[in-house]
């Protein structure tokens, strides 16, 4: 979900005509109407975003039928807003352009600002982060050009708390707390009566405080803000909140706790609750995924383990083809923002010269050098438009590279491992180059076949399977296993591939 009820926010006064008393034409009725559905439709975003998409559909085709410029330019503004909260990114650009190409949009700043929202959302999902800050940082600057304006203020905050996740994803810990501190203090400014403020934003923003926190390590910390928002998110009646977000998050606190039943019961939870409301969050399922099937393999739940690997994956190719499609319109986006930047600086130029050509014959050597300077910048403008394009498709391409190279290498090793090839932990090591020496700082005297087990283990294979592998009892293996555990000194209470994992990063 982008923008929840604020979002009707701007338009409130348009509501002010559908309760008076006057008698109204056929036309003003449907023109009511259409706010209707996407008031309607706007009580349904987040908790059932096809719902909330099927009602604001209605609302464009009634809008185009006898709707004006405003109409239009909010019902396209709605559809873009939910069919990115869907992942619908491509489909979302088209109707942000849609919206963007009215008359109405072009003067009020709130639906520019609303555009931008949007934008940054999309930008940033599909890793176009340059341009996600971007649009973020023109939230911020016009509302801070128009201080008195109350409503911005909730734009304001929403996008200091969006920088924040961009800092902590990039491992900027301590400026993702400064931006979702200032966020904070700009949603305390809104009185206890706004309900989705205190009820919805503000539980997300801790819930963001409380991630970074988990990164820093601060697991204290961590559990204060997810209490602290869970239960301010639990008091929303009104909005009829969705709690996968913190599911999620309390089940990386387990996780990071290593208290896996607890963290497993958090992450099937998320999944549950995303599937309840048919949230398509996509990249947090596909996260909570390999952890479920991540925990699976450290209970030896080997069944379970696969379920979740196989849904992890299916998921990762499916986002992988729609990116194609979404970074595809999100280039197109923002090659046609450039042209149309320099067709806008062309058109002022033009009017410009001829105003001056009837002023004052005498100017045209003006003229000249100044068309010169804005030829030079629209040449420049189109060679970093097209500098931009080629980096985003050589990027795509070695994203798509990496990928195989690291699956076929894998594929590799298990296979060599599964096949006893007297190759295979010379092929172990050239993948995993730390691993023979990090052993060998803790204990100098471990032999070869001993490194050879642990390798085994590290790729999480089972003792039986081992023992198959190797030609050995399963008891042989076992005994070895709590040889080395002593050689060692790995706690009984450790997981041994855990633990390799833990000091061969």
């Amino acid at each position: 979900m982008i923008l929840k009820k604020y979002f009707l926010l701007v338009f409130l006064l348009v509501f002010t005509n559908l309760y008076s008393q006057k008698v109204k034409t056929d036309v003003e009725k449907e023109r009511d109407e259409i706010y209707r559905l996407l008031q309607e439709s706007d009580g349904y975003n987040g908790s059932n975003d096809l719902k909330s998409l099927e009602l604001a559909n209605k609302a464009i085709l009634l809008s185009e039928k006898v709707g004006t410029s405003r109409e239009k330019a909010t019902s396209y503004l709605f559809v873009a807003n939910i069919l990115s909260s869907l992942g619908m990114y491509k489909k979302s650009f088209i109707y942000l352009e849609k919206s963007n190409n009215e008359e109405y949009s072009k003067t009020d700043i709130h639906h520019q600002v609303i555009i931008k929202s949007i934008k940054a959302n999309n930008y940033e999902k599909l890793n176009l982060k340059s341009q996600a800050l971007s649009e973020l940082n023109g939230v911020l600057q016009i509302s801070d050009e128009n201080p008195k304006d109350y409503s911005l203020l909730f734009f304001k905050a929403q996008a200091l708390v969006k920088l924040g996740f961009h800092y902590s994803e990039i491992g900027k810990l301590d400026f993702s707390l400064g931006y979702l501190n200032k966020a904070e203090l700009v949603f305390k400014k809104f009185p206890i009566e706004e309900t989705v403020v205190q009820y919805y934003e503000i539980p997300n923003l801790y819930l963001a405080k409380g991630d970074v926190f988990l990164k820093k390590k601060m697991t204290d910390s961590t559990f204060y803000y997810l209490n602290k928002g869970f239960e301010l998110l639990k008091k929303n009646k009104e909005n009829l909140p969705t709690f996968h977000s913190f599911y999620s998050s309390y089940g990386d606190y387990y996780y990071h706790k290593k208290d896996y039943n607890n963290a497993l019961e958090f992450y099937l939870k998320s999944i549950r609750e995303m599937d309840k409301h048919h949230i398509n969050d996509v990249d947090s399922k596909i996260l909570t995924f390999k952890n479920i099937s991540n925990i699976y393999g450290i209970l030896n739940q080997s069944k379970k383990k696969e379920i979740y690997l196989s849904k992890y994956y299916k998921e990762s190719e499916k986002l992988s083809v729609n990116n194609v499609n979404n970074i595809q319109k999100a280039v197109d986006h923002i090659i046609k923002e450039k042209k149309n930047e320099i067709s806008s600086i062309k058109e002022r130029s033009t009017t410009w010269i001829f105003s001056v050509i009837i002023i004052l014959i005498c100017s045209l050597i003006l003229f000249w050098i100044v068309f010169k300077k804005i030829n030079k910048k629209q040449k420049k403008a189109i060679s970093v438009i097209e500098s931009k394009e080629a980096i985003i498709i050589e990027k795509e391409q070695q994203a798509k590279e990496l990928k195989l190279r690291v699956n076929d290498t894998f594929d590799e090793i298990l296979l060599l491992a599964k096949e006893n090839h007297p190759n295979f932990y010379t092929r172990f090591q050239e993948v995993y180059p730390d691993f023979h020496g990090k052993l060998l700082d803790i204990n100098p005297k471990l032999h070869t076949s001993e490194l050879v087990l642990l390798a085994y283990i590290y790729l999480n294979f089972e003792s039986k399977e081992i023992a198959d592998f190797t030609y050995k009892s399963p008891k042989t293996i076992q005994n070895r296993k709590h040889l080395l555990r002593k050689k060692l000194n790995i706690p009984t209470s450790d997981d041994m591939s855990v633990w390799l994992k833990s000091i061969c990063k």
